[in-house]
């Protein structure tokens, strides 16, 4: 072996070494990139106000808005007695609680979207508190969703038009050693005035995904792995569904990474570490030319 082989096989291996090494830092953190997701996490953009809610976060409702949340039916033998209270005016507005039937029969006690329907519309650019004196439903991610503040515009609810230019792609996580579960279902619906106006006001994407009902806003949002296709549909801040869009597994695309021996190296390799492996390159463009030298020889 002549020298310029051997320099290219040890500036090779010491590439490697450098981004092969372990990194107990990123590891450290592995465990918060790959935490679980489901469903009742989108309370915490809910309308109802999630535990990281303020008074400056309360969503503007259309006024026949019929505010949602996912919750589980803890106690079902108890009464459902919620009723919205006007902050100005001597005015309750009754509640009911559409779900709460499927909620409550399910043996495992599932978080279901609940949705909160006034029994007459509400007044115009106003603000009530939810009030409830009974509830069998227990919501996650909320501070105490009994007296949070609604308030309205004094428009009803928008419909979207069109899902078009919705996309699904499967993406790697920061971090790929999560075990069993290295990916994401990323869903990005496309940047419109449409889009946002229907956001504010309460309206989100439903995402059947593997036979479970998840709500993401109209920006989107991540849902764990699948290899099955999924299906959106718009839902109206008043409960209305409308326009939907099946994408089937084939029209969702995988990230792809550069290898697989070792999980840190897609992690921490960026561009300028790939002029590391150049001497690789050198090493085998040096030994085809010996090669082709030699077959010369060979064949004079």
């Amino acid at each position: 072996m002549r020298w310029p082989q051997i320099i290219a096989g040890l500036a090779s291996a010491v590439a490697l070494a450098l981004m092969l090494r372990p990194a107990p830092a990123a590891a450290a953190t592995a465990e918060l990139k790959c935490g679980v997701l489901e469903p009742r996490q989108a309370n915490l953009w809910s309308p109802l106000g999630g535990e990281q809610a303020d008074e400056l976060s309360v969503t503007v409702l259309p006024i026949d808005a019929k505010p949602w949340l996912f919750a589980e039916c803890v106690e079902p033998e108890r009464p459902f007695d919620c009723a919205l209270e006007h902050q100005t005016l001597p005015e309750v507005i009754s509640l009911t609680a559409e779900g709460l039937e499927e909620a409550c029969q399910d043996p495992q006690q599932r978080a279901h979207v609940i949705r909160l329907a006034p029994q007459s519309i509400l007044r115009p650019n106003s603000r009530y508190t939810l009030r409830c004196e009974s509830t069998p439903l227990f919501g996650d991610y909320f501070n105490d969703a009994d007296g949070a503040t609604i308030a309205t515009r004094s428009t009803r609810a928008l419909r979207l038009t069109s899902l078009a230019g919705t996309t699904a792609e499967l993406e790697r996580r920061d971090d790929t050693c999560c075990g069993d579960d290295p990916l994401h279902l990323v869903i990005t619906p496309p940047e419109s005035d449409e889009f946002d106006a229907f956001g504010r006001e309460g309206g989100v994407i439903e995402v059947l995904h593997e036979g479970e009902v998840w709500y993401l806003p109209p920006s989107g949002g991540e849902l764990p792995w699948t290899d099955e296709g999924v299906t959106m549909t718009a839902i109206a801040a008043n409960g209305v569904r409308g326009v939907s869009l099946d994408l089937p597994a084939s029209a969702i695309p995988e990230e792809l990474v550069l290898n697989n021996f070792d999980c840190a190296l897609s992690r921490r390799l960026s561009d300028s570490a790939l002029w590391l492996l150049m001497p690789l390159f050198f090493l085998g463009w040096s030994r085809r030319r010996a090669r082709r030298r030699e077959d010369r020889r060979c064949g004079q």
